[in-house]
């Protein structure tokens, strides 16, 4: 028997054939070692507007082919493989062409507090002019510099050599120079971050953030408030700094601010009489300029509002902006503006359905001011789009398999596959997957994704998690990917991905409603969601967990004291802990805002309405916390209070991490202990290879209080639940 496996090596070069296992026509499912071998296209969609801002990819100038970035993770050797492609679009069934090696992970990092947070960061490839070379970004350990490399892979090159970061880049209109942004030198602004720490820097003034004892840090604050713009001859390979009526014409006359990526000094200026302008986009034949204009400045970058117009000009003559007056340009998303070659089409995105929110592309023909509709989604989920010749170039993200290349095509609509990075995906035993939408009792549509276990079988009540809070990134395992859903299919497990409903309006006399301290849209949705699931005969009401991370660990503090839907939770953080309002400083966004919002101690009403340790009384679900290092101080304290106030929960830190965890060896280690955790509450099973001796004892400890503390109780569900535990059928002997 030939079994379906990943790659050996997690970036290979090569055509990848594998083969279906074919023992008693049975498929293997997905196992964690799979999943971590997967390789990776794209960034993070943590929003609608980072569908179309991390994408990774772009199209060539002859819409041929497309240049992007895939990764994979080594858990071994806990490090990443990154590297560059070519594919050509022309030819069916394509292997991807290896044109360069990634360097170091490309991920976010804040400037306040000089710590990365975990995100992928896609950086986007930039072609030639003429089509031949593909320019990028990359970091070796010491600065991130602009490199190219030859279309066909048959040459690559470092271009920039700059003691500095390299933050921007893009091609002379002849390709024969690259023009480059950068802050202070390294050396220069970790000498400016350590002339602020002589002497002191507690001022109570918000310039240090007492919880990371760092400081915070204005763009370009040591390079006197500007970027730095710098000229690389190609042919030469000389570098000098541009004088200022290059910078003028650079970024102000021909206005060469495309997404957005220089700094503000110069982005203002791209269009000043229109200072509500934002989004601004050049054709590909550099003919017409578009952007997004904000009728009422101060909204700012708000993803959508009817206050806002798309706007489209010839930047080739003496004419005025139009917009699009038609009532699909009303509502749209501000990161989706795409040109259609060739033709007087400007591409956009909106959501389609307010019930049950999905993408559609419009085109908007500004010669004749007419509009069509291209395509709205479906089961696949589409991110990162670019037009080609007659098509849409996107990156599928679907709900049952890793991402893929797709195109759209503008006439017909028609989604294809383009290229598969991981077909090895498709001979293992994944679970099926079912759209959701439910309303809860509050009348608001909540929506999702149901995974099934492997196996799935009518009239058999399965365990549900409830993973949290972009249903889209379902496969990979939520936001914060901590849970992928198909390992919990493995196991027999059912998912329920779901998104973050839309919260509970006041009434009519401006009382009640959800804010951001309440969230009973949410909460009730979940409840509703379990008793829609529990009428259909598929899940076991007294066996289901949740999961929270960032927002969704917030929906946790917030619904967890609230309900007695949950047998398990687990959660990236405990943030809720009212020792925040004493960690933060005094100034404009420190503790009179914390005081204005109800947070200001332990007497505080919002910590009182979110803190699970001030509420441990009337929590009844054990919790597994993993924290990274950044934000274990509130969530210590939060612990604390929750282990004091009898409630089973168990905790672990994971070093040199920030809000998403990135290191292999940690997301591993995260990953496995969550669905070990579930499997103990919820279905009495543990895998002693998982876990340590220790933890073992640990849990069993857990279980033991956890009963003891339901039959304490004065409920009667509780009560019941006491005597019909998962956990107390687990024997030492398995150990």
């Amino acid at each position: 028997m030939e079994e379906t496996r990943p790659p050996a090596s997690c970036l290979a070069h090569v055509s990848r054939q594998y083969s279906s296992p074919v023992e008693d026509g049975t498929q293997r499912p997905l196992n964690i070692d799979d999943f971590f071998s997967l390789q990776e296209i794209g960034g993070p969609e943590i929003s609608p507007t980072s569908r179309f801002d991390m994408a990774a990819f772009s199209v060539s100038p002859d819409g041929q082919s497309i240049a992007f970035q895939m990764r994979c993770q080594d858990v071994e050797q806990n490090a990443y493989s990154v590297g560059w492609y070519t594919l050509d679009l022309q030819v069916s069934d394509a292997e991807p062409v290896f044109i360069g090696d990634g360097g170091d992970p490309s991920l976010f990092w804040g400037r306040q507090g000089h710590r990365i947070s975990g995100y992928w960061n896609g950086v986007e490839p930039h072609w030639s002019p003429t089509g031949d070379w593909v320019a990028y970004l990359r970091s070796d350990g010491v600065t991130t510099q602009v490199w190219r490399s030859r279309a066909d892979g048959t040459r690559s090159e470092q271009v920039t050599r700059s003691e500095a970061d390299v933050e921007a880049f893009y091609w002379s209109d002849e390709g024969d120079e690259i023009w480059y942004e950068t802050d202070a030198p390294r050396a220069e602004r970790e000498a400016f971050i350590d002339a602020q720490w002589r002497g002191g820097v507690w001022t109570d003034n918000a310039e240090m953030f007492p919880v990371s004892g760092t400081l915070r840090e204005q763009p370009y604050q040591a390079n006197g408030g500007r970027p730095s713009l710098w000229v690389k001859d190609l042919a030469s390979g000389a570098e000098r700094s541009a004088n200022e009526g290059e910078i003028e014409t650079h970024f102000s006359s021909r206005q060469v601010v495309v997404r957005e990526l220089f700094a503000a000094t110069y982005r203002d200026r791209i269009n000043p009489d229109r200072p509500g302008s934002r989004a601004y986009t050049l054709s590909t034949d550099g003919n017409h300029a578009a952007w997004i204009e904000s009728v009422d400045v101060s909204v700012g970058e708000n993803l959508m509002r009817t206050e806002s117009e798309i706007f489209v000009q010839d930047v080739t003559g003496d004419t005025s902006p139009i917009s699009c007056t038609h009532e699909v340009c009303d509502t749209f998303i501000s990161a989706g503006l795409i040109w259609n070659r060739g033709v007087d089409e400007l591409i956009f995105a909106r959501f389609e359905s307010a019930d049950v929110p999905r993408i559609a592309f419009y085109a908007w023909n500004f010669a004749q001011d007419s509009i069509r509709k291209i395509y709205e989604e479906g089961s696949v989920n589409v991110i990162g789009c670019d037009a080609a010749r007659d098509s849409l170039i996107c990156i599928a993200n679907r709900v049952n398999r890793p991402r893929a290349f797709v195109e759209i095509n503008l006439q017909s609509g028609v989604v294809s596959d383009v290229y598969d990075p991981n077909p090895w995906v498709e001979g293992l035993a994944l679970g099926d997957v079912e759209r959701m939408h439910w309303q809860n009792e509050y009348g608001i549509v909540a929506r999702g994704w149901l995974v099934k276990p492997v196996g799935f079988q009518l009239g058999q009540r399965y365990p549900l998690v409830i993973v949290q809070y972009n249903a889209a990134l379902c496969f990979s395992g939520g936001t914060g990917a901590d849970h992928p859903a198909q390992l919990y299919a493995a196991h027999g497990i059912m998912v329920l991905c779901m998104s973050q409903p839309s919260p509970r309006p006041p009434n009519e006399m401006g009382e009640g409603g959800d804010t951001y301290e309440r969230r009973d849209s949410v909460l009730n949705s979940w409840e509703s969601a379990i008793e829609v699931l529990d009428e259909r005969g598929m899940i076991d009401p007294d066996r289901v967990g949740i999961t929270g991370f960032s927002m969704g660990a917030d929906n946790l503090h917030y619904g967890l004291h609230r309900t007695n839907a949950f047998n398990a939770a687990t959660s990236a953080y405990l943030t809720w802990s009212p020792v925040g309002y004493y960690l933060v400083a005094r100034g404009s966004k420190g503790r009179e805002a914390f005081r204005q919002r109800g947070m200001q101690g332990l007497e505080g009403s919002t910590y009182q309405n979110m803190s699970l340790g001030l509420n441990a009384e009337r929590v009844n679900a054990p919790i597994l916390v993993q924290v990274s290092d950044a934000e274990r101080l509130n969530t210590t304290v939060e612990y604390v209070m929750l282990q004091d106030g009898g409630v089973p929960i168990d905790m672990y830190v994971f070093r040199n991490e920030y809000h998403t965890k990135w290191w292999p060896q940690n997301r591993y280690g995260a990953i496995q202990r969550s669905l070990a955790w579930m499997r103990f509450w919820l279905q009495g099973e543990v895998d002693p290879s998982t876990m340590s001796e220790e933890q073992f004892e640990r849990w069993q400890g857990l279980c033991e209080q956890h009963i003891a503390r339901l039959a304490a109780s004065d409920d009667p569900v509780l009560q019941a639940r006491a005597e019909n535990q998962p956990c107390a059928s687990v024997s030492a002997e398995v150990h």
